[in-house]
């Protein structure tokens, strides 16, 4: 990582949150080519078999594709990334099918063979469908509760979906800027977790087979842990990307990380004043080091492969990718 690429970073992270209301936000990934959590809090993502695509714009990179067999991004197993209702999710996403095997976009919980979490399919039509399991090791209407919306599929264009679970028979799924309504279903109880995490591009609900993968394109992913307003659904949906104003971010640090990839002694090149943290997680989200920032890490007790390194102050937190060789 240079230090142009880290002043981009820091720059795109900063504009781009704003767009976005961070009151009550858990995670927030840009699916620019990882699945890092730019939301401050630490959710990082394991992506597993995705592939970095074009977005809306056409843009290289900044979007992942999901190839529909074994494609998925992995939420991390923490107690706050199951919530009690209400929630909100939004994304942005280019299905490739109508078959309801490969239209399975993310799932809160997962366990095979156990109907848990909340999750976005669809169903035999190709409608947009919602919906939660109640726990039980069983698929069907007396161990759900869903909507199903009056909206289609589209397998020809970019679309941006919000959908917010209140309660059983209050849900809503809006397809670009439209809550297009539905029809409810399932007899089902209460939301019940699993002690799994969540996914996104990944659903199991079948007894019979294993859980079902998205074939498709999705982007810029964020999870909140309350209902959105409707204009602040309308204002998402209407969010076209970062328009960076330097006035605005003149004084915010950069961070210079090298040699990165290295064996596990990395010098950090920022601004210190004291009090600044820093912290590594691996791929699934777990810390794995956390201390004051020095100007010298090391890290060689750790094992070989990809981390994710945050620096947070009083002001902001960045977040870098780094890499331990042998």
């Amino acid at each position: 990582m240079n230090k142009i690429a880290a002043i981009c970073f820091t720059l795109f992270s900063f504009v781009s949150l704003a767009q976005l209301p961070s009151d009550g936000m858990l995670l927030r990934y840009f699916l620019n080519g990882d699945a890092m959590d730019v939301s401050g809090n630490g959710y990082h993502g394991f992506a597993s078999n995705v592939e970095p695509s074009p977005n809306r714009f056409g843009e290289p990179d900044k979007a992942m594709y999901f190839n529909g067999e074994d494609s998925y991004i992995q939420f991390p197993n923490v107690s706050e990334l199951k919530p009690e209702f209400p929630i909100s999710i939004a994304f942005w996403v280019k299905h490739e099918s109508l078959n309801p095997v490969h239209n399975v976009l993310f799932s809160t919980s997962l366990e095979e063979d156990r109907n848990t979490g909340a999750f976005m399919t669809s169903n035999s039509t190709g409608a947009y469908a919602i919906g939660y399991g109640d726990g039980e090791y069983a698929y069907g209407a007396e161990s759900r509760r869903s909507l199903t919306s009056n909206a289609i599929i589209d397998t020809l264009e970019w679309h941006h979906i919000t959908v917010i679970f209140r309660s059983a028979l209050d849900m809503e799924i809006w397809v670009d800027c439209v809550n297009h309504g539905g029809q409810y279903s399932g007899s089902g109880g209460p939301l019940e977790y699993s002690i799994n995490p969540g996914s996104i591009g990944r659903h199991d609900q079948h007894i019979s087979f294993s859980a079902y993968h998205f074939e498709g394109y999705i982007d810029d992913f964020a999870y909140w842990d309350r209902d959105l307003t409707e204009e602040e659904i309308v204002a998402i949906c209407h969010y076209k990307g970062a328009e960076v104003n330097v006035s605005n971010i003149v004084d915010r640090k950069e961070i210079l990380i090298f040699p990165n990839p290295s064996s596990g002694m990395f010098n950090i090149d920022y601004p210190i004043e004291g009090g600044e943290m820093v912290s590594v997680y691996n791929l699934v989200g777990e810390l794995v080091y956390q201390g004051n920032l020095q100007s010298i890490l090391d890290l060689s007790d750790l094992t070989y492969g990809m981390y994710f390194l945050e620096i947070s102050d009083d002001k902001q937190k960045i977040t870098s990718k780094i890499q331990i060789v042998h």
